[in-house]
């Protein structure tokens, strides 16, 4: 085995070496290959960014050590097929060295001779050497690289560096990714991703678009550009910190979004990333059909969370899953299967979802209507020249929105029963006092009845396009009135157009006949209803005295009757006794 050979090489190919090293002898390997596990595969090299070597300069100071054996001196031996470097632990690394390999190394492009980094061996025979077995050699090489990379270069304080520290035998050091005196500052994304694979097995979940390598040896991204090289952070620090390397714009939004916000204030429960975009491994393109983020997938994803009853309960949410799930967007979407129809992030966004009370938020009442209108333009269009998208787009956030009218999460057909009776009831959120006087004609009674087929609000004032009474294009205005009311009564004329659905009956100002109309209606009512209130109750109270009186009629004249017949017994009796025998 070859010492100091990089990973993604031949496996036979070797590792470690020490900076103070020295042979126990200079006989030939035996005629065998010796196997030594990856990470001792590095003896003094430090691999960096080809930048880093460049600005050290073709000619360092440290290119040679005063005193130290020449390239020419080290080669005439370690140029040498099979040379041992016995341990003291008994293992035996191949001490061999290729000249035309160093060359071609970064090190050896930059002229960086052996006593650079073999700063020690000044003569032969060499210093003893202080690592007791391969794995205290590679380690002890590693501390070299820090002399001219850096603690941070080298990765000290990060998960490598913390477990080497501890202890880990299975801690990479330099060598272990770069190689010894094949080194290579930036492998490629496949490479690097073998150097990884040593030791961090793939999953089954690794078939995702960020994989490095395929089946069919498509390369993508290596894990280091996710994870990072010589700082590799927690696993769970990795997202969404290096999703922004690639994805900058997306990550900035989702740092300002609700969900963004709350995993910085330490909410661990906040999606992030891999939530919706699955493991990272994993992650799929979102117009990937297989995708958690797929349009047709994506209502389950958001809700793993908002339709768990227990966290919309402790995050102080409603459960709106279940509402859209019953919604005609929802019924189209996972019933239908209707990539065209809205999903949660066709109204709430993505990467940048607001709480609704955001003015920033898509859902925000005053950008609800573009928010709609995204699908429903012509809708769009019409509303913002009614009323209330005039209303609106001056500032009156009180104004009648799609939502007041359709709801949100529950949005239902507009042609079913149920909607066209809540529709009413939503309009007299707002028009109290008009809904009051329509409840008050033969319409509004109907309808409060559960009955459709008589004019609601929409019928005559339109929907969409609902404008002010005393505008032209209103379809109760002066001009339109009567054809609105043809509608449903072809022959209506000018007189039948003259009723007023909303008057006011308690309001003389409203009409004079009409008030007291209704004020003697209400009086004639009220007395006759009085009148015979007291004519039955005093007729009540007559029949129960006439009851009782009855009753002791019968009473005292069965009393009577039994007294009597006692009377003639005894005077019968006595009359007997008078005539005797």
């Amino acid at each position: 085995m070859r010492l100091g050979a990089r990973p993604g090489r031949s496996r036979e190919e070797g590792s470690g070496e020490d900076l103070d090293w020295v042979h126990r002898s200079c006989e030939p390997i035996p005629n065998h290959r010796w196997r030594v596990p990856m990470a001792v595969a590095g003896w003094l090299v430090v691999g960096l960014a080809v930048a880093g070597f460049l600005a050290i300069g073709p000619t360092p100071s440290w290119a040679q050590v005063e005193g130290a054996l020449s390239n020419e001196d080290c080669l005439g031996c370690h140029d040498r097929d099979r040379l041992a470097v016995e341990l003291p632990s008994g293992e035996v690394l191949d001490g061999t060295v290729d000249a035309g390999t160093y060359d071609g190394s970064a090190h050896g492009t930059v002229a960086l001779s052996c006593s650079g980094c073999h700063r020690s061996i000044t003569e032969y025979p060499h210093p003893e050497q202080r690592g007791a077995d391969a794995r205290e050699y590679s380690v002890i090489a590693n501390e070299v690289c820090a002399g001219c990379h850096g603690s941070e270069q080298v990765g000290d304080n990060d998960v490598h560096g913390l477990a080497r520290a501890a202890g880990s035998a299975d801690a990479p050091v330099c060598s272990s990714c770069h190689g010894a005196h094949d080194v290579v500052a930036d492998p490629d994304p496949a490479e690097r991703s073998a150097m990884c694979l040593t030791c961090h097995q793939p999953r089954d979940e690794v078939t995702g678009r960020h994989v490095a390598v395929s089946e069919t040896g498509g390369t993508g991204l290596a894990c280091s550009d996710c994870h990072g090289s010589h700082t590799v952070p927690e696993v769970d620090l990795v997202v969404p910190t290096s999703c922004a390397r690639c994805h900058e714009s997306a990550v900035e939004a989702y740092d300002e979004s609700v969900h963004g916000l709350a995993l910085a204030a330490g909410d661990e429960a906040a999606a992030s990333c891999a939530n919706c975009h699955g493991p990272a491994h994993g992650a799929l393109a979102s117009n990937d059909p297989s995708s958690s983020a797929y349009p047709l997938r994506l209502p389950e994803t958001c809700g793993t969370c908002h339709g768990n009853a227990q966290f919309a309960e402790e995050h102080g949410l409603p459960n709106v899953f279940e509402q859209y799930v019953d919604s005609i967007h929802g019924r189209a979407v996972l019933d239908k299967q209707l990539l065209i129809a809205a999903n949660c992030s066709t109204c709430h966004g993505s990467h940048g979802i607001r709480a609704p009370d955001d003015p920033a938020s898509r859902v925000f009442p005053s950008n609800v209507p573009s928010t709609c209108g995204s699908c429903h333009g012509e809708i769009e269009s019409l509303y913002r020249a009614s009323v209330h998208g005039a209303a609106v787009a001056g500032g009156d956030l009180g104004a009648a929105i799609c939502t007041d009218c359709h709801t949100a999460h529950e949005i239902t057909g507009v042609d079913t029963v149920e909607w066209k009776l809540e529709v009413v009831r939503e309009c007299g959120t707002c028009h109290e006092e008009s809904l009051t006087t329509y409840r008050d004609t033969f319409h509004g009674q109907v309808t409060s009845l559960g009955y459709t087929r008589v004019a609601r609000c929409s019928d005559c004032h339109e929907y969409h396009t609902i404008q002010h009474i005393d505008d032209p294009r209103s379809a109760v205005s002066s001009v339109r009135l009567l054809t609105t009311c043809q509608k449903c009564h072809p022959t209506a004329n000018e007189n039948f157009a003259q009723f007023s659905p909303h008057a006011d009956s308690d309001n003389p100002d409203d009409g004079a006949v009409l008030h007291y109309t209704a004020l003697f209606m209400s009086s004639l009512i009220v007395g006759v209803l009085g009148f015979f209130g007291i004519h039955t109750t005093l007729w009540s109270i007559r029949a129960g005295i006439e009851r009782g009186t009855s009753f002791a009629r019968r009473s005292r004249l069965g009393k009577e009757s039994a007294g009597g017949d006692d009377t003639s017994n005894d005077s019968t009796t006595s009359e007997e006794e008078a005539e005797g025998p």
